[in-house]
């Protein structure tokens, strides 16, 4: 991802208090960290997470689910060049 577009998606959870943004001890990298804040609010999210998952087999079915996270969990070894 693009810097200033991580920066423009990271944004309103650092001004939640939900993450935090340090520099790095070398060079211009910045270091995102999630908060005591952001964690309870990624717990608190997990159920309605779960909730819209399943809701997503149901419609498309278990198998197809289960091809469309395979192919997604290939990308980054297909942009590695591995």
């Amino acid at each position: 991802m693009e810097r200033t577009s991580l920066y423009r998606t990271i944004q309103p959870l650092v001004e939640l208090k939900a993450v935090k943004i340090q520099a790095a001890k070398h060079g211009k990298a910045k270091i995102a960290q999630l908060t005591k804040k952001g964690e309870k609010l990624m717990l608190d999210a997990e159920p309605y997470w779960e909730q819209a998952q399943e809701r997503m087999v149901g419609l498309i079915g278990r198998d197809e689910w289960m091809r469309m996270q395979s192919a997604l969990l290939k990308i980054p070894e297909l942009l590695s060049g591995s």
